[in-house]
């Protein structure tokens, strides 16, 4: 089971944001002046005390600072005491090679450092392996983290380093490991294995900050990889922000025989199962961009029986967070991200291309979630619910000033049912702290198009611009121009603006209430063939009791206004 034309109020200059930002790195050799106590190593390609880095780390004490020249060096070093490494600008100075590049702090220590790196990049990192995989799985080469920067866990999986990133550029890093584990269960002609690969470009299990930095091209994918994680960033212990920075064209990609899950390309929080206590594990994404990255799950050897059980999907192309993670984003676009998923033999989805967010609270303010695109093609949707969707909550939170704009949600199923829902989706799916109330207010939700494709099959739109099965509460808002198409021999469209209603997918069984307050539903779309049901152009309520109209515009949808009110 299932385990988005915008307002004035909202900046849409991304291009320009970043050419700004990449203008501003160019001269970042300036900033961040080095204390007068601290003592200085230097290290040049030539003339200086030092020609390499890791050298220059090893003579360093806690508090100084290793001053790096232009040029490129070789990579595959560890901070391990509290030190800032600065180099002359992050098209000046490169630090390429290794697995992973940088290493700050270390595996299962009692204590660690506190680093700043800056006007640096880093890339050429390939990691195959971690000290995490032998503690985890007892075998090396099956969790592989970190390409680029890997921040280890402190004693017990505790909290890691404190690392600052600025204005510097984390590219073309790899995390891909090269040994699987038995993953306990079947996957039809072979026992399933378990790989993970994990922050391409950072790893985290500590306390980051990235600020002024690029973090691009960065890949966890590999082989014999099932689960592909956080390509472009990746926490998993610990607290991320990150602020005035670009995440774009990071992949997780899993592939046959054993992919199963592809997630969080570009940025990925999470708990993981080995930590320890995380207080807090928070996310902030502040005046940032994550655009253009994507999340693929091709396999087409697996029956539909591991989907069902196991929940196959790729998901959140751009940011993708677990339980139980405050969670902030504030003048940010999430645009132009990907999640695809295909496996022809059996049952899996692709979904939250822009954002997904678990059972965490979330506050969104003046932020784009637009152009986002998830694509699924799957034997059958039945038995694991519908694909789609751009953003996704999962626990309560609130959303203003936001465009949810020109999304697009794919499903295809040549023989079987083909299950989609575009724009805003607000699941409950039964933990233990109950339903939590997601509030909209003063934003766009429109130009969204959810697709659902069968040849001999069926087809079924659930809310072209939102699906509710959790509480909801829409003010001031705008819901227009979206579309739900369901083209098959059978099926049923509902709801090309609003799908209110409980979805038995999810194993639970919400409230699921809408209230709608000086809200306007207009100009929305169900489209199908002859042996398609069409209900509510506008809005699809499975009770009318569920539904709540204040002051509230429902007009000029077709083929009708409201169903079920």
């Amino acid at each position: 089971m299932r385990v988005r034309k915008g307002s004035s109020r909202i900046w849409r200059s991304t291009s320009r944001k970043f050419a700004a930002l990449t203008a501003v790195m160019l001269g970042s050799a300036l900033l961040g002046a080095v204390p007068a106590s601290a003592t200085t190593f230097t290290v040049c390609s030539s003339g200086c005390a030092y020609s390499q880095i890791g050298p220059a780390i090893a003579a360093a004490s806690s508090g100084d600072t290793v001053s790096i020249g232009p040029g490129e060096y070789v990579g595959g070093f560890t901070i391990d005491q509290s030190l800032s490494l600065v180099g002359a600008g992050a098209h000046e100075t490169k630090i390429s090679g290794g697995g992973p590049v940088i290493t700050v702090g270390k595996f299962g220590a009692t204590t660690e450092p506190t680093v700043a790196l800056r006007d640096l990049t880093i890339t050429g990192g390939v990691t195959t392996s971690s000290p995490v995989s032998t503690a985890y799985v007892a075998k090396a080469g099956v969790i592989a983290l970190g390409g680029g920067i890997f921040v280890p866990p402190a004693a017990e999986f505790a909290r890691g380093a404190t690392l600052t990133v600025s204005n510097s550029i984390i590219a073309g890093n790899i995390a891909a490991p090269t040994a699987s584990v038995d993953a306990g269960f079947s996957c039809g002609t072979h026992d399933c294995r378990f790989a993970q690969a994990g922050g391409g470009g950072i790893d985290n299990w500590g306390r980051l900050t990235v600020d002024n930095t690029i973090v691009s091209n960065n890949e966890s994918a590999g082989a014999v990889t099932s689960d592909a994680d956080g390509a472009g960033i990746y926490t998993q212990q610990g607290a991320l922000t990150v602020k005035n920075s670009v995440v774009t064209g990071n992949r997780t990609i899993a592939i046959a025989p054993d992919g199963r899950f592809a997630e969080g390309a570009g940025i990925m929080v999470d708990t993981s199962a080995s930590a320890g206590a995380c207080t807090p594990c928070t996310l902030s994404v502040q005046d940032s961009i994550v655009s253009d990255n994507s999340s693929s799950l091709i396999n087409n050897t697996l029956p539909a029986s591991v989907g069902i059980q196991s929940g196959m999907n790729a998901n959140a192309g751009g940011i993708h967070v677990g339980d139980g993670i405050p969670t902030t984003v504030k003048n940010t676009a999430i645009d132009g991200n990907s999640a695809t998923a295909i496996d022809l033999r059996g049952a899996l989805f692709g979904i939250d291309a822009g954002m997904l967010v678990g059972y965490s609270p979330l506050v969104m303010q003046n932020t784009q979630v637009d152009d986002n695109r998830t694509t699924t093609t799957e034997l059958t949707s039945t038995g694991v619910g519908s694909a789609g969707s751009a953003l996704e909550l999962d626990g309560g939170g609130t959303i203003s000033g936001t465009s949810i704009d020109g999304n697009v949600a794919i499903s295809t199923s040549p023989g079987g049912l083909a299950d989609t829902n575009g724009g805003l989706a607000v699941f409950y799916f039964g933990n233990p702290g109950g339903a939590q109330l997601v509030t909209v207010r003063n934003s766009d939700i429109s130009g969204n198009v959810t697709e659902s494709f069968s040849k001999t099959g069926s087809a079924q739109i659930e809310g072209g611009a939102v699906f509710n099965n959790s509480l909801l509460v829409m003010r001031n808002d705008h819901l227009t121009d979206n579309v739900g198409r369901a083209e098959a021999p059978t099926g049923v469209a509902q709801g090309g603006g609003i799908w209110n209603g409980v979805d038995a997918s999810t194993g639970a069984s919400p409230p699921a209430q809408l209230t709608l307050v000086n809200t306007s539903v207009t100009h929305n779309v169900l489209e199908g063939r002859a042996g398609v049901t069409l209900q509510g152009g506008g809005i699809f309520t499975a009770s009318p009791a569920t539904l709540t109209l204040t002051n509230t515009r429902i007009a000029f949808n077709q083929p009708d206004q409201c169903f079920g009110c």
